[in-house]
């Protein structure tokens, strides 16, 4: 009957002896792993805001080279409605002289003054 001697903890329950405190040790080395768990985390967070800025700047490198190629495009469009404008003039300019000088050709030098040469460019002015 000695070996079936029971011991009992403050509270009155019976002391069992896996429920008792680890040893120190093994303390640590809980210790140990949950701060070597949280080196590994902070590493993680480190190298994935570190991914997120590499990503940012590629983003941007992108968005600056998208803008520059746009802005390329405009120019170019621009340069072309200049060139057609441009040719649209001189093809206006070019039927405006060939009307002044049928104008001029049917009138008789001697009647050709100031006032009908002012005349004759309101006409071509209106049409």
């Amino acid at each position: 009957m000695a070996g079936c001697l029971q011991s009992f903890d403050e509270s009155g329950e019976r002391e069992n002896p896996q429920n008792k405190r680890r040893p120190p040790k093994s303390d640590n080395i809980g210790k140990e792993k949950i701060k070597e768990a949280e080196q590994k985390g902070i590493e993680i967070i480190k190298a994935t805001e570190n991914k997120a800025k590499v990503l940012d700047k590629q983003i941007q490198d992108n968005a600056d080279k998208k803008q520059k190629e746009i802005n390329e495009l405009l120019k170019q469009s621009f340069i072309k409605q200049q060139e057609e404008a441009k040719s649209k003039v001189l093809s206006q300019a070019g039927e405006l002289v060939k009307r002044a000088i049928l104008k001029t050709v049917e009138l008789k030098p001697e009647e050709i003054d100031d006032a009908l040469i002012r005349k004759a460019v309101k006409e071509i002015e209106k049409s």
